[in-house]
């Protein structure tokens, strides 16, 4: 049985997760970041789910795993504004972010928004292997000039969306979602951010952004794309 650990300071949303991994034969070891071993070795993959600023010896770990070959799985606000006291794990996961009174693009947190997560990569292990979509979404990608087109996806209702995570590493991340949020106003914004990954010495980053709700983690078709990130070969 392959051990995993989920690394987190908010563990409601966590169970959803938590007994998808368990049903699937997983063996689960869960913490907060202030108790995280400094070997985590033994672990098939660790799930990162942390809103706050990180403890410094979780980042220092959860970096020496990854880069040692590991398999790190980043949820929703771990890469959120939270992090601008982390600066070392965010030049490691290469994403930069504005403070949120900056200028230009600003880090921007929407709430209570209609959050559309959109395959941009059908032919990736991650995004397609056992995965059934509820839906197709009309999807223009923000890499323009862009042709709008149908994409399968999956709606997040009444949940969060992180406007403006800045690329800080060039084209080194394969993109796999792309992210459209609707409000309650009508505002529209298209980024393709949703989710990602990107290689880091021996090991790999997986990044999603869904998960602020409980609710988020029981759809099914969300479970197996985070299923596939453990089975995936790269």
């Amino acid at each position: 049985m392959s051990e995993l650990m989920i690394i987190a300071d908010e563990w409601e949303q966590m169970v959803p997760l938590q007994a998808c991994l368990q049903s699937n034969g997983y063996s689960l070891t869960s913490v907060e970041d202030v108790a995280v071993p400094e070997d985590l070795s033994r672990y098939h993959a660790v799930f990162m789910y942390v809103h706050k600023a990180v403890e410094q010896a979780a980042v220092d770990a959860m970096i020496r795993y990854t880069n040692s070959g590991g398999r790190l799985i980043v949820l929703h606000h771990g890469i959120a504004s939270g992090k601008l006291k982390n600066p070392d794990w965010l030049d490691f996961v290469g994403i930069h972010i504005e403070p949120k009174d900056a200028p230009g693009n600003p880090w921007t947190l929407m709430v209570d928004v209609t959050h559309h997560f959109v395959n941009l990569n059908p032919h990736h292990y991650i995004t397609c292997n056992d995965v059934t979509y509820p839906e197709m979404i009309e999807y223009t990608s923000a890499d323009a000039p862009s042709k709008k087109r149908e994409c399968a996806g999956i709606t997040f209702e009444h949940t969060e969306f992180f406007k403006n995570q800045h690329f800080a590493d060039a084209r080194e991340k394969t993109v796999l979602f792309g992210t459209k949020c609707e409000t309650a106003e009508g505002e529209i914004v298209v980024q393709d951010r949703g989710g990602w990954v990107k290689p880091s010495g021996g090991g790999w980053i997986c990044y999603f952004q869904p998960g602020h709700l409980p609710a988020d983690f029981e759809q099914a078709a969300y479970q197996q794309i985070l299923l596939n990130c453990l089975t995936w070969e790269p």
